[in-house]
């Protein structure tokens, strides 16, 4: 009877036993094909096989193993550096509406306060004429060209003459060659900001990219009105740029509206197309593919 040596253990030693897979909690969740006897593996159990610690997945019919893909595995600096890119891509984003926000509030109020100041110093010069009338002075009325705009005149007689200057100079006074060349300006900004969104946006629909777009464009129209308001500055008295924003507020919003959307909605939609033209002409071949996304 042969004795077990070290070279020959008993068959029922441990040295014997058949290594044991080490199930990893998840299974297969495609269709995937045995390579040796085609069975479906769909569902079947997913282990880590102890020969050369690959995870895998066993068929039960024929017992052939099925590598898988795993990649490997950057221990806690993974997660660190998952958590570090969030927080620079939620800045990014921020960034980007703050910046669209302030160009965009900073262009719309240029515009309106531009042409508040030239119907202001119409305004104000007709305010000077009414009391050269009043007074009995001859001569053309010369209103304080210092202040220009900024001239005080009374609420009442606003409240009379409004009429009167309305019929010669209607709304669509602003709509001049200076303010569209400014509403161009605006138009442009709003075409690179809405190819930013449709870029940055990945895996959304263009259609949805307006959402993060409009939110910045928003407040800025709000900021913009809120800043156009007119306050009394003293008894019956009110700046002549503030009767000028009264009457032409609501046109200039209109038509700076107007610019962002004739430059924002494009840019939406052809946003990806001009980045992926971007990619190819400036990258070779081999370095598109971590930009494939796009």
């Amino acid at each position: 009877m042969n004795q077990p040596t070290p070279h020959n253990p008993p068959p029922d030693t441990p040295q014997d036993a058949p290594p044991i897979d080490t199930p990893t909690g998840h299974s297969v969740r495609t269709d995937r094909p045995c390579a040796r006897c085609g069975f479906n593996l769909f569902g079947q159990q997913i282990v880590r096989e102890p020969h050369y610690n690959l995870i895998a997945a066993r068929c039960p019919e024929c017992g052939q193993l099925a590598a898988l893909q795993e990649y490997p595995s950057l221990g806690k600096w993974a997660d660190r550096w998952a958590k570090v890119l969030a927080a620079l891509w939620v800045l990014a984003i921020i960034g980007a509406m703050a910046a669209q926000f302030g160009s965009t509030v900073g262009v719309l109020v240029a515009s309106m306060m531009n042409v508040f100041e030239k119907a202001g110093t119409e305004i104000a010069l007709r305010y000077a004429n009414w009391e050269q009338q009043q007074s009995g002075v001859q001569g053309p009325a010369q209103p304080n060209m210092y202040y220009g705009g900024y001239q005080l005149i009374t609420e009442e007689w606003w409240a009379t003459e409004r009429a009167a200057y309305l019929a010669d100079q209607n709304r669509t006074q602003p709509l001049n060659r200076d303010t569209f060349a400014v509403w161009f300006v605006l138009t442009t900004i709003s075409f690179a900001f809405g190819a930013f969104w449709s870029t940055v946006c990945l895996g959304v629909r263009r259609a949805l990219a307006i959402i993060p777009a409009l939110f910045p464009v928003g407040i800025a129209l709000a900021f913009a009105w809120t800043i156009s308001l007119s306050d009394p500055v003293g008894p019956g008295l009110i700046f002549a740029t503030n009767a000028a924003a009264d009457l032409h507020r609501t046109t200039m919003i209109i038509g700076g509206l107007s610019a962002i959307a004739l430059g924002l909605l494009p840019g939406i939609f052809l946003g990806r197309k001009l980045a992926r033209l971007l990619v190819r002409l400036a990258l070779p071949p081999r370095m598109r593919t971590a930009l494939s996304l796009l």
